[in-house]
Protein backbone atom coordinates (compact mmCIF):
# COMPACT_ATOMS: atom_id res chain seq x y z
CA UNK A 1 0.00 0.00 0.00
CA UNK A 2 2.44 2.49 0.67
CA UNK A 3 4.32 1.69 -2.72
CA UNK A 4 1.52 2.52 -4.58
CA UNK A 5 0.68 5.83 -2.54
CA UNK A 6 4.56 6.79 -3.23
CA UNK A 7 4.38 5.73 -6.69
CA UNK A 8 1.15 7.85 -7.24
CA UNK A 9 2.79 10.62 -5.13
CA UNK A 10 5.91 10.55 -7.96
CA UNK A 11 3.31 10.40 -11.09
CA UNK A 12 1.30 12.98 -9.64
CA UNK A 13 4.77 15.50 -9.48
CA UNK A 14 5.95 14.21 -13.08
CA UNK A 15 2.88 15.25 -14.47
CA UNK A 16 2.73 18.85 -12.76
CA UNK A 17 6.38 19.56 -14.14
CA UNK A 18 5.58 18.30 -17.67
CA UNK A 19 2.76 20.86 -17.69
CA UNK A 20 5.14 23.57 -16.08
CA UNK A 21 7.63 22.71 -19.00
CA UNK A 22 5.41 22.67 -22.04
CA UNK A 23 3.70 25.71 -20.62
CA UNK A 24 6.89 27.43 -21.07
CA UNK A 25 7.97 26.46 -24.19
CA UNK A 26 4.37 27.51 -25.39
CA UNK A 27 4.78 30.89 -23.89
CA UNK A 28 8.71 31.24 -25.53
CA UNK A 29 7.38 30.37 -28.82
CA UNK A 30 4.62 33.16 -28.93
CA UNK A 31 7.09 35.86 -28.80
CA UNK A 32 7.11 36.56 -32.39
CA UNK A 33 3.91 35.46 -32.70
CA UNK A 34 2.14 37.54 -35.95
CA UNK A 35 5.61 39.25 -36.46
CA UNK A 36 6.85 39.42 -40.10
CA UNK A 37 10.23 41.54 -41.29
CA UNK A 38 11.58 42.48 -44.23
CA UNK A 39 14.34 44.90 -46.47
CA UNK A 40 14.27 47.52 -48.16
CA UNK A 41 16.31 50.50 -49.33
CA UNK A 42 15.52 53.94 -49.69
CA UNK A 43 16.78 58.00 -49.01
CA UNK A 44 16.37 59.54 -45.64
CA UNK A 45 14.35 63.07 -46.07
CA UNK A 46 13.42 63.57 -42.47
CA UNK A 47 14.53 62.57 -38.89
CA UNK A 48 12.95 63.73 -36.03
CA UNK A 49 14.46 61.84 -32.67
CA UNK A 50 12.14 63.04 -30.12
CA UNK A 51 9.10 61.53 -31.87
CA UNK A 52 11.36 58.45 -32.69
CA UNK A 53 9.99 58.86 -36.65
CA UNK A 54 11.85 58.80 -39.98
CA UNK A 55 10.64 59.75 -43.38
CA UNK A 56 11.84 57.32 -46.51
CA UNK A 57 11.65 58.20 -49.88
CA UNK A 58 11.73 54.33 -50.54
CA UNK A 59 11.47 51.66 -53.04
CA UNK A 60 8.91 49.43 -53.31
CA UNK A 61 8.28 47.14 -50.08
CA UNK A 62 6.90 44.22 -51.73
CA UNK A 63 6.25 41.51 -48.64
CA UNK A 64 4.14 44.53 -47.78
CA UNK A 65 2.55 45.11 -51.28
CA UNK A 66 3.60 48.80 -50.58
CA UNK A 67 4.13 51.24 -53.98
CA UNK A 68 7.44 53.31 -53.70
CA UNK A 69 6.61 56.52 -52.39
CA UNK A 70 7.49 59.08 -48.84
CA UNK A 71 5.89 57.43 -45.89
CA UNK A 72 7.32 58.44 -42.22
CA UNK A 73 8.02 55.10 -39.59
CA UNK A 74 8.51 54.83 -36.44
CA UNK A 75 11.69 53.37 -35.10
CA UNK A 76 12.65 51.42 -32.47
CA UNK A 77 14.57 53.83 -30.76
CA UNK A 78 16.28 57.06 -31.20
CA UNK A 79 19.99 54.84 -31.60
CA UNK A 80 18.31 53.34 -34.64
CA UNK A 81 19.21 56.38 -36.73
CA UNK A 82 22.06 57.74 -35.21
CA UNK A 83 24.65 56.92 -37.80
CA UNK A 84 22.17 58.41 -40.30
CA UNK A 85 21.64 61.79 -41.74
CA UNK A 86 18.55 63.69 -44.35
CA UNK A 87 20.21 62.61 -47.68
CA UNK A 88 21.46 59.45 -46.66
CA UNK A 89 20.40 56.34 -49.22
CA UNK A 90 19.76 52.95 -46.75
CA UNK A 91 19.19 49.39 -46.42
CA UNK A 92 16.53 49.21 -43.91
CA UNK A 93 14.67 46.23 -41.66
CA UNK A 94 11.22 46.71 -40.61
CA UNK A 95 8.89 44.72 -38.91
CA UNK A 96 4.98 44.56 -38.73
CA UNK A 97 2.61 43.11 -36.48
CA UNK A 98 -0.61 43.90 -37.14
CA UNK A 99 -1.06 47.02 -38.88
CA UNK A 100 1.91 48.38 -36.38
CA UNK A 101 5.48 48.95 -39.06
CA UNK A 102 8.76 49.92 -37.02
CA UNK A 103 12.20 50.60 -38.54
CA UNK A 104 14.63 48.26 -36.59
CA UNK A 105 17.78 48.86 -38.75
CA UNK A 106 18.68 51.88 -40.64
CA UNK A 107 22.48 51.02 -42.52
CA UNK A 108 23.75 53.83 -45.05
CA UNK A 109 24.85 52.50 -47.97
CA UNK A 110 28.37 53.07 -49.32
Amino acid sequence: MKTSIASAVLISIGLMLGSTASAQRHDEGGSTHGLSRTTGKGTITQIDLPAKKVTLDHEPIGKYKMEAGSHGFPIRSASTAAKVAVGDKVDFTIESRGNTMVITRLHKQK
